[in-house]
């Protein structure tokens, strides 16, 4: 007589256990690691590229900018930067990163 609740509850719980657990959304299995990787690659390339879109630039910048003297033939800029004040050697490294900033943004965002 006893081994009727036991059997009982062989059946009864597991079987509460499935349907009770068919409503339940099962888990999202996680991202492998290559495309999580590729994700956040693509999320960066992002913000790089809005950062590094180039601008126009602007008439009083473009101003300041023909105040430099013209580069000697044959100069590199390693030779003409010595030859610049310190005002000036601030106007050309700025000049120079963003002449580099719009190179980077041809090559890496414009494909």
């Amino acid at each position: 007589m006893q081994a009727k609740p036991l059997i009982k509850l062989c059946v009864i719980y597991p079987t509460i256990a499935i349907l009770s657990s068919c409503g339940t959304p099962t888990a999202a299995s996680p991202k492998s690691f290559s495309v999580q990787i590729r994700d956040m690659a693509a999320e960066q390339r992002v913000v790089d590229c809005n950062t590094l879109r180039p601008e126009p630039i602007p008439s009083l910048a473009q101003q300041v900018i023909d105040t430099l003297p013209p580069k000697l033939e044959g100069e590199t800029d390693i030779g003409y930067e010595t030859r610049l004040t310190p005002q000036q050697k601030g106007v050309f490294d700025w000049f120079q990163r963003d002449i580099r900033n719009g190179k980077r943004w041809e090559v890496y965002c414009k494909v």
